[in-house]
């Protein structure tokens, strides 16, 4: 939850390790596990102003929301593609950044997901 948080605020994605298996909760390519001291996710504020990072617990659901200045956002919208290799399931996750006319400025490739196939 706070991956796709980071993910959708332009935030700097500097590490980030998909499960073993396609979630049944989020979409793949837009999932992060993490071990404690094998596999961690991390990201980095790269705007000028903080961020403020909040994580609601309620009716057994949690959302994360990070917070930031207006002159830092940016447009954008997350995009994968999906490839099979042999027992795999292959997923590219890109962020794509719009203009003001939401035209596509640039595109950035933030991870590549291999996923078992059960």
């Amino acid at each position: 939850t706070i991956y796709n948080a980071a993910l959708m605020s332009g935030l700097e994605i500097q590490e980030v390790h998909n499960h073993t298996y396609p979630s049944h909760y989020v979409s793949k390519g837009r999932d992060a596990a993490v071990s404690y001291g094998y596999i961690d996710l991390k990201f980095k504020n790269n705007f000028a102003h903080p961020i403020y990072i909040k994580n609601i617990v309620a009716n057994g659901a949690i959302t994360s929301k990070i917070y930031g200045c207006n002159q830092d956002r940016e447009k954008l919208y997350i995009r994968t593609q999906e490839s099979r290799e042999k027992d795999k399931i292959i997923v590219k996750t890109y962020r794509v950044f719009l203009g003001e006319e939401n035209n596509k400025i640039r595109e950035e490739l933030v991870s590549e997901n291999k996923y078992k196939i059960k």
